[in-house]
């Protein structure tokens, strides 16, 4: 019974390797103008609640150099690990592939 649950794990996390490779190709391109929750994960990582600088000209508060945005912090907070590894930056360019791999591995119950 374990080789077959072992299987029929490796046979479910290449089909979500595949999916997720297919999302990913068909919205590449897609750019949502939106990286704020990459930054103010960074924002948290260095012991503030506000940005820096506005990511996009809707959707934020201005406060003197403090940028807020007016969004529930807990995707920024679920950000927190992978920002810490790859710096916002770079979070920010592969956007649209991390917006895949979450496609692929949600799932409604």
């Amino acid at each position: 019974m374990t080789a077959r649950l072992a299987r029929a794990t490796l046979v479910g996390l290449g089909l979500t390797a595949i999916a997720a490779v297919v999302y990913w190709i068909c919205n590449r391109d897609f750019e949502a103008g939106h990286p704020d929750f990459f930054y103010l994960a960074d924002a948290f990582l260095h012991g503030r609640v506000w940005m820096d600088f506005a990511t996009g000209p809707n959707d934020v508060i201005v406060e003197g150099s403090k940028v807020f945005v007016p969004f529930a912090p807990f995707p920024a907070i679920a950000f927190m690990p992978l920002v810490a590894i790859i710096g916002p930056v770079t979070a920010d360019h592969f956007e649209t592939a991390i917006n895949a791999v979450l496609v692929t591995t949600s799932s409604e119950r």
